[in-house]
């Protein structure tokens, strides 16, 4: 029998197998973007203190001789660098970033969390992955490369120094590009991605300026988006409400200052949208409780329902809504390249972790339940803040976020309780509101260049006129269409005769006995039946009334009455 502390040390099972060549054939069809996989960079640069971050890609000629993997000979092969000033990392950690699930201690400003983003999302998008960085208290540049090509080749994964590599991977212009810009650095890191597989076959034989203009286009737009409290500064807090202010700029295919890409804002919280009337850029918000995993007491989670202004209203709103739709990837054209998607898209929930979007506008579920997908809720969307903390997404969490940081699951209660909240928001999104509308109506009004639906009567955007409290009413059954007793079907009858055909103050007395001898016998006068009908109008009185005159009996239609225009609509209705 073993000692007890050999059975507890002992562990059970059996380790997988591994094919290495399987494997990274599964990370090349990771199903990363690639301006996911730019964006999972530029957190790494972000973490490192870096004050900006370029991206560069362009196309290199290789040499002619086939490698291991296409898209690594020849010419015009697309390769990717991304280049920071931050602080850089010790060439004895480099190993430990590029082994997957590297695991450190993070702060909660972070926006790293699992230790797999660069080596997976790096090689969805390239076959060879090299970083090199230098520190300031090690200016030699320290390098390492994940080679696809030299794991097929010796079917074996492996972490490769320079030394390993073959002679055309250390001459690419690419390659040598990096190092040059490197040593224009104190201290920083670049990222370089060759042998761009996933946009090299999306090219295909189409033309590939067009094509790739497009993806210059998508891949700014969406760096605009996603990093835009970061590139217009924001501090991102701690469960203890401390907080780190972040900025960084982040420059496309040059340093130069017009090449700084800008924020793209979503919500449209410029001034000149936020300019305190109804009809510009409005917002309520509310905070809800959730749980996280490790901690006793919940955590809020704030949430902003925003009313964007209508492009009909507005300058400028037409442009952004452009720019925005080209963010996300739509369908392929003729040409091989891929075009932005339509407005009705971008609406939903945009959701955050530390300042950072997360997930915005998923076409699964954009609303999250709280309303539905329509075009006619074009001008709203939903700003959702998850709450401090490196643990956000445990298994005891309401929030559950995905690897590549793109998707962000939520627990059921919270998803309901953000339906009944847009069910009945409890206030007005601007002081001016005549009254507190749900969501879902709040943006039709939007749709209606905010013109809200006024009284007939007094005027008052607060009720219709069927509520109105100071429309003339029936004193009997409090309708409408009449206003005296008399004309109502549910008069009393008269209390000196009984008759229901008129009321106790249109009562005729009828003549006494002497009054009939002193007319000796003549017949009572008796009122003629009317034999036409004519209509005039009148300024006062009820809308509708009657007199006659000898056989004539006239309609008076009361032109200054409020409901008169509603009348004469229903006329001409009954005539068609």
């Amino acid at each position: 029998m073993q000692p007890a502390d050999e059975q507890e040390s002992e562990i059970l099972g059996e380790e997988p197998d591994k094919n290495p060549i399987k494997l990274y054939r599964g990370f090349h069809k990771a199903s990363y973007t690639f301006e996911q996989v730019i964006s999972d960079l530029i957190d790494n640069s972000i973490d490192a203190n870096a004050n900006f971050v370029e991206v560069i890609i362009d196309t290199q000629n290789l040499s002619e001789d086939r490698k291991e993997h296409r898209y690594l000979d020849g010419e015009d092969n697309l390769y990717c660098i991304v280049l920071d000033d931050g602080d850089g990392i010790l060439e004895s950690n480099l190993r430990s970033i590029l082994s997957r699930g590297f695991d450190r201690d993070y702060d909660e400003t972070e926006l790293g969390s699992y230790g797999v983003g660069l080596k997976d999302s790096s090689l969805s998008q390239a076959y060879e992955l090299t970083i090199f960085s230098k520190t300031l208290e090690n200016p030699k540049i320290a390098m390492r490369r994940l080679s696809s090509c030299l794991v097929k080749r010796h079917q074996v994964e492996r972490i490769f120094g320079e030394s390993d590599l073959d002679e055309w991977m250390v001459n690419t212009p690419a390659y040598i590009e990096s190092l040059r810009l490197l040593n224009e650095l104190e201290k920083g890191t670049i990222i370089l991605l060759e042998g761009m597989h996933k946009l090299e076959l999306k090219i295909g034989n189409g033309e590939r300026d067009v094509y790739t203009n497009a993806i210059d286009t998508r891949v700014k737009n969406y760096l605009r988006l996603v990093f835009q409290y970061y590139l217009q500064g924001t501090n991102v807090y701690r469960v203890n409400g401390s907080y780190v202010h972040k900025q960084i700029d982040i420059f496309y295919n040059g340093r130069e200052e017009f090449n700084k890409l800008s924020p793209l804002d979503p919500f449209y919280r410029d001034e000149e949208y936020m300019d305190g009337t109804r009809e510009g850029t409005n917002f309520i918000e509310k905070h809800f409780d959730t749980n996280i995993e490790g901690e006793e007491n919940p955590r809020q989670m704030i949430v902003r329902a925003w009313v964007l202004p209508h492009r009909s209203v507005y300058t400028g709103v037409g442009r952004r809504e452009t720019q925005l739709s080209k963010t996300k990837e739509g369908k392929m054209g003729d040409d091989g390249t891929v075009g932005g998607v339509g407005v009705v898209d971008l609406q939903g929930a945009y959701i955050y972790r530390n300042k950072r979007l997360v997930q915005f506008a998923p076409d699964r579920d954009p609303w999250l339940g709280m309303m539905t997908k329509n075009e006619r809720h074009n001008q709203m969307r939903i700003e959702i803040h998850c709450p401090p903390g490196k643990d956000i997404g445990g298994d005891k969490s309401d929030f559950d976020l995905n690897t590549s940081k793109s998707t962000v699951g939520m627990d059921y209660s919270l998803i309901e309780e953000l339906r009944t909240w847009a069910a009945d928001p409890g206030e007005t999104f601007h002081a001016d509101d005549p009254t507190i509308l749900d969501f879902q109506a709040r943006v039709a009004t939007r749709n209606r260049r905010d013109v809200w639906p006024a009284c007939g009567h007094c005027g008052s955007e607060e009720h219709k006129i069927a509520q109105c409290p100071t429309r003339p009413r029936c004193p009997i059954c409090n309708s409408v269409t009449h206003t005296e007793v008399r004309e109502c079907p549910r008069r009393p009858a008269c209390e000196i005769c009984g008759d229901r055909n008129h009321i106790t103050a249109d009562h005729i007395d009828e003549p006494r006995g002497e009054e009939v001898d002193e007319r000796n016998g003549e017949d009572e006068q008796t009122i003629e039946q009317p034999t036409s009908v004519s209509i005039r109008h009148s300024t006062d009185g009820d809308l509708i009334s009657t007199i006659q005159e000898g056989t004539d009996l006239i309609i008076r239609l009361n032109i200054h009455d409020p409901l008169y225009a509603n009348l004469r609509t229903a006329l001409n209705q009954l005539e068609e």
